[in-house]
């Protein structure tokens, strides 16, 4: 799966902040979907920051290709 990621897409920073999920809530998400590890949680609230961190930071001409798989 690759998705294009544009500054248009900081409408979505409120969601991927950190702050606002718990560990908790991530590993129970992880583990409801069967990818659950012993630190799931932290690796979600991880990945949120660093989704959060670069799209706050992309210029207006610069896009983030994200691929999973």
């Amino acid at each position: 799966m690759t998705v294009l990621i544009t500054p248009a897409h900081r409408r979505l920073l409120d969601q991927l902040d950190p702050a606002g999920h718990r560990a908790e809530e991530l590993a129970a998400h992880f583990e409801e979907m069967g990818l659950d590890f012993e630190e799931s949680g932290m690796a979600g609230l991880d990945g949120l920051g660093l989704l959060h961190d670069t799209i706050a930071e992309l210029g207006s001409d610069q896009v983030l290709q994200l691929h999973v798989g």
